[in-house]
């Protein structure tokens, strides 16, 4: 009777734990992952990369207005989703840009899949300090959001 109960509690967990597991996107296709949409992109320099969850209007709208204050703020309902911002953090040279590639759910934690694309050989880009931020909309989360990026390096040379 206790190996049954067991069982039952391992089958238990097991379907739980798959319930909260979306697969890695390794190259996300379309319709599949969760979904999301780009509701905001530019240039802030900052020292360091990371991500910023917004989960209320109130905090959206005062992080909008310090980051991008000359354009209007992104519609996000708060309701049904959260904001997502990216900060790639400060880079020494004009030309480099983000993409969210996707999103996925691993063990209770959000992933958000982002490719910085860097000038390489042949680019003539200004030496200006750029900081290139993403921000998404997409399904409600109250858990942890964490990034994983990915950088290629795209030559100017043909």
């Amino acid at each position: 009777m206790i190996g049954r109960a067991a069982v039952l509690v391992a089958l238990l967990a097991m379907a739980a734990a798959s319930v909260l597991s979306v697969p890695i996107c390794a190259s996300p296709r379309a319709g599949e992952g969760i979904p999301f949409q780009v509701v905001g992109q530019g240039i802030q320099p900052l020292n360091y990369p990371h991500v910023v969850v917004f989960r209320n209007q109130e905090d959206w709208e005062a992080s909008w207005r310090q980051i991008n204050p000359l354009r209007t703020v992104p519609e996000v309902d708060f309701g049904r989703q959260v904001a997502i911002l990216y900060r790639l953090g400060c880079r020494g040279s004009a030309g480099h840009s983000l993409a969210v590639d996707c999103l996925s759910i691993r063990g209770g934690t959000m992933y958000v899949d982002v490719t910085e694309t860097q000038p390489g050989a042949g680019c003539m880009v200004p030496p200006t300090l750029t900081g290139p931020f993403v921000v998404i909309s997409t399904i409600h989360w109250p858990h942890e959001v964490e990034a994983n990026l990915r950088q290629v390096v795209k030559d100017c040379i043909p």
